[in-house]
């Protein structure tokens, strides 16, 4: 179930990219044909964005000569700010799904570990101490990213696990019951 799990997290994770990549390169190539069908239009588009950002006169008109005097730049420039669409990164969608892929085994297993070693009761408790420990760690590991202290992003990685647990256990509560 594990590996199955996260063969499905590398799956999604290499649609996703693809998809953003193929979406993009799709109205890119939208707008490299209207730049070149109707540059007349297009270049009246980067006027409206240009006003609505409050430039006018000579200003509005040098920066319109300067946008569309470059065809990549002006294309860029109205999939930024026409379309509100950034250019999605370089990585390999194959690279991402496979790290996913490794991510979510090792994650995966620090629950079962504890199985390895102890029987019973114990078992349980040690499951459950090693899944919170394990996810109080991820969400500290967090704090490379944000802004926030590390035990803020631990406590609360920690309290949506245990709420998806929370979740997971009363679900199989109630199908016994019904069952």
């Amino acid at each position: 179930n594990l590996f199955a799990d996260g063969f499905s997290m590398a799956t999604s994770n290499y649609l996703g990219i693809k998809s953003e990549q193929d979406f993009y390169r799709k109205e890119e190539a939208e707008e490299w044909d209207e730049v070149r069908k109707d540059p007349e239009e297009e270049r009246a588009e980067v006027r409206a964005i240009l006003a609505s950002k409050g430039y006018e006169g000579k200003d509005l008109d040098e920066l319109l000569r300067l946008i569309t005097s470059r065809e990549q730049f002006w294309i860029d420039f109205m999939m930024q700010e026409e379309l509100r669409l950034h250019a999605p990164e370089d990585e390999s969608a194959m690279r991402s799904a496979f790290v996913t892929f490794g991510a979510f085994v090792i994650a995966g297993s620090i629950p079962l570990l504890p199985y390895l070693v102890f029987r019973g009761a114990t078992s349980f408790f040690m499951v459950s101490a090693a899944t919170g420990l394990a996810l109080f760690a991820i969400g500290s590991l967090r704090a490379y990213f944000s802004k926030d202290t590390w035990w803020y992003l631990g406590f609360g990685m920690l309290a949506a696990g245990g709420l998806a647990a929370g979740i997971a256990y009363g679900v199989g509560v109630a199908i016994r019951m019904i069952v």
